[in-house]
């Protein structure tokens, strides 16, 4: 018999033990992840540009943006199919990784480029699939004759600054914040939509996407064959104006009557169903989404400006006192124009991102990007906002309480 250890009377000895792997989150971890709707579409290869593709599998339409991201319901749903899936799951279940994985893929603590064969091999059928879509989607065209078009939208008789500062009135903001960022109010939707057909024509409009040619069964409400984008539920217009004063881009946000039920959801979710989205113009890319208030910044003297999320917040970062500048859309940071053009301007930026869990977490990303499309380092920083809140909440808050005392 060979000598060996064992027969010595001794041990072998031991095998290293395996790394363990920690598989648990904590709860502020999964809920971070929970909230990247944006990143979770996009780690699994079904957004690109201004569409999302249905993650399980609905022949969608071009340009019909069916699949939504729900934010206060925090998943991921295709109005067309009913289904509808949480960014966790998601991420999970399409690249076949395990929950902990995703998580940490959300988060950042994990990468794409770490993934599994399989899971790599998943994401790029998925992106793959995505890529086909769009290839046959709707890009609205950015030219001298569309920014003639929406141009007109805020110059016509039909669009009142005065119902716009009476609107946003009700946050507090103030008029002269109204007029400054350009909101205007659609008084008459129907008039103003034939107005802009016999102005710049149908092929304008819808090269423009201010309205789309009617399918089957879509209504002709306007007598002019075209589905807007602006309605009566939809008439307040947000632009996003250029330092010349053009429009590029422009949001429609509901009326009062669509607000209430947007509150009355809140308040009782289980009775209300009904959660309308902002209406974006049609098939904008990123040449058209330059941002909120680049006019007005760049015809003042160097100052500090807050970067803010959206149009509103903007108008009430004003109301306050301060300049703001607004990031074009949820989770699009502004193109290298903007940025630039905010540089020549000499300010020094702050970023204010929401106080949930969402914002907090853009910070860091919406400062590397200003940085690394050559804004100086040296002349942008972080401002953490109050847990849950943002601009708006805290006018709000401000002007209550002033009355108050």
């Amino acid at each position: 018999m060979p000598r060996t250890a064992l027969s010595r009377g001794r041990r072998p000895p031991p095998k290293p033990a395996p790394k363990p792997t920690y598989t648990r989150r904590t709860p502020v971890e999964i809920d971070l992840a929970a909230d990247q709707l944006a990143l979770a579409a996009a780690l699994c290869g079904i957004v690109q540009g201004d569409q999302i593709i249905c993650p399980w599998g609905c022949e969608i339409k071009p340009g019909r943006k069916t699949v939504k991201l729900v934010s206060d319901k925090k998943y991921i749903k295709c109005f067309k199919c009913g289904q509808y899936k949480g960014a966790i799951n998601l991420v999970a279940d399409t690249l076949g990784v395990p929950f902990y994985q995703a998580v940490d893929l959300l988060t950042g603590k994990d990468t794409p480029e770490k993934l599994s064969p399989a899971a790599a091999a998943k994401l790029a059928e998925a992106r793959s699939r995505a890529t086909d879509v769009m290839q046959m989607s709707f890009a609205a065209e950015l030219s001298e004759r569309t920014v003639k078009a929406y141009n007109a939208v805020l110059a016509s008789k039909h669009a009142s600054l005065a119902i716009a500062q009476k609107y946003y009135g009700q946050w507090h903001i103030s008029p002269e914040a109204v007029a400054t960022v350009g909101f205007v109010y659609i008084t008459d939707p129907d008039a103003l939509a034939r107005e802009l057909v016999s102005d710049h024509g149908i092929e304008a409009i819808v090269a423009s996407g201010l309205a789309k040619l009617l399918e089957d069964g879509d209504r002709d409400n306007t007598g002019t064959g075209l589905r807007w984008m602006f309605s009566a539920n939809y008439p307040v217009v947000e632009p996003q104006l250029d330092p010349k004063g053009r429009c590029f881009a422009m949001q429609f946000r509901p009326s009062n009557a669509q607000k209430r039920k947007v509150l009355a959801h809140k308040a009782d979710p289980d009775k209300h169903k009904y959660v309308p989205p902002f209406m974006s113009l049609r098939g904008a890319t990123g040449e058209h989404l330059i941002g909120i208030n680049l006019e007005h910044l760049c015809s003042i003297p160097p100052t500090r400006v807050d970067i803010v999320e959206g149009a509103k917040d903007v108008a009430a970062d004003l109301t306050l006192g301060n300049e703001a500048f607004g990031m074009p859309g949820t989770g699009v940071p502004p193109p290298k124009k903007s940025i630039d053009a905010l540089r020549r301007a000499g300010h020094t930026l702050r970023v204010c991102m929401d106080g949930d869990t969402a914002g907090v977490a853009s910070q860091d990303k919406v400062l590397e990007h200003f940085v690394a499309h050559g804004f100086p380092a040296e002349r942008i920083t972080k401002h953490r906002m109050p847990a849950g809140k943002d601009v708006t909440d805290i006018l709000v808050e401000h002007v209550e309480r002033a009355s108050k005392q």
